[in-house]
């Protein structure tokens, strides 16, 4: 049976975003926890050898991917762009301006 993937990562795995030198874990309900360096590593270890799967996102990756759709409305991607959405790693804002032009294109 195939079951369609809401995001490009499973929910049973962990979202890891840094942001200005600050590092967070995201959870689905748009909360952040902030962490130090130290415990991001540590953390990021310790899921790695247990398998649990972990996505790794920074800022610079995230602006330089609205500068492509900008660009390329045609390669929005819908899951992705409603899963930066749901972990607030966009604004509801931009989320509506790429759904616009992704909808346009």
């Amino acid at each position: 049976m195939n079951q369609s993937i809401k995001y490009p990562i499973s929910l049973s795995g962990v979202v890891f975003y840094w942001e200005n030198d600050r590092y967070y874990e995201l959870f689905e309900n748009g909360v952040r926890e902030e962490m130090t360096r130290e415990v991001f590593e540590s953390r990021s270890t310790e899921y790695n050898q247990n398998g649990t799967p972990i996505m790794i996102i920074d800022d610079k990756q995230i602006d330089l991917l609205l500068q492509i759709w900008s660009q390329a409305p045609y390669k929005i991607e819908k899951e992705r762009l409603q899963f930066y959405f749901d972990f607030s790693i966009i604004t509801l804002e931009e989320y509506n301006h790429f759904n616009s032009l992704r909808k346009d294109s």
